[in-house]
C-alpha cells in the first residue's frame, strides 16, 4: 500500500511538473512576443492593424532538420495574430514572391531579401529571428524590423529547455509525410508549366 502511494506521488509529481514547464514555453514566447510588440507600440503609440510577417528563424543545419526555426516562428505567429493592433499575413503567400524573386530559401533568410520580400507582399513589418542550441536549451533571439527604413525597431531574447520545447513544438516538428512532398512539388512543377506556357 505503501509503494503504491509513494508511486502514485511520483507519477503526480512528474506529470505537474511537465505542465509547468509547458506553461513555461507558452509564457516564455508570450514574453518575447509582448517585448517586441510593447517596444515598436512605445516607439508608435498611434499604429493600427500593422501588417507583420514573421519567417521562419535561422538555425543550424541539425536544427533546420529537425524544424525548430519553422516551429518557433508559427508559435510567435500564433502569438502576434491574437494580439491587438496588428495583421499577421501568411507566410506561405510570401515564400511564393521569394520563389518568384528566385531568392534561395534552402539556407539562411538574409535580411534584405525579406525586406524586398516584405515591401511586395504588403507588410510593414517583418520578424527574423535564430535559434542555438547551447547545452540543453534553445536560445531564440528575435527582432521586430520597419520594412520602410530597415530599421531593428526592437529585439526580444528568451531561453527554453530542449526537451520541453520539442514536447510543445512536437505538431511542427514533425515532417511532413513523403506523399505531401511529393504533391507539393507535383503542384509546384504544375504551376511553373502553366505559367511558362502562357
Amino acid at each position: 500500500m505503501i509503494i503504491r502511494t509513494v508511486l502514485l506521488l511520483c507519477l503526480l509529481f512528474r506529470a505537474s511538473s511537465v505542465c509547468a514547464a509547458q506553461s513555461e514555453i507558452s509564457s516564455g514566447l508570450d514574453k518575447l512576443a509582448d517585448s517586441l510588440i510593447i517596444n515598436y507600440k512605445n516607439a508608435h503609440p498611434s499604429i493600427s492593424n500593422e501588417k507583420v510577417t514573421i519567417f521562419k528563424f535561422n538555425a543550424s543545419k541539425e536544427l533546420e532538420e529537425k524544424r525548430i526555426g519553422f516551429a518557433v516562428s508559427e508559435l510567435l505567429t500564433h502569438r502576434f495574430a491574437t494580439k491587438s493592433g496588428f495583421i499577421v499575413l501568411e507566410r506561405l503567400e510570401l515564400d511564393k514572391l521569394l520563389a518568384e524573386l528566385k531568392i534561395n530559401m534552402s539556407g539562411a533568410i538574409n535580411p534584405d531579401d525579406a525586406l524586398k520580400c516584405g515591401k511586395l507582399g504588403g507588410a510593414k513589418l517583418l520578424v527574423l529571428g535564430s535559434v542555438e542550441k547551447i547545452g540543453n536549451k534553445y536560445h531564440v533571439n528575435a527582432r521586430l524590423i520597419e520594412i520602410e527604413s530597415g530599421q531593428v525597431s526592437s529585439t526580444a531574447y528568451e531561453a527554453f529547455p530542449v526537451s520541453v520545447f520539442e514536447n510543445e513544438a512536437k505538431n511542427y516538428l514533425a515532417s511532413p509525410p513523403e506523399i505531401q512532398r511529393i504533391g507539393i512539388y507535383a503542384l509546384a512543377n504544375w504551376r511553373h508549366n502553366t505559367n511558362v506556357s502562357r
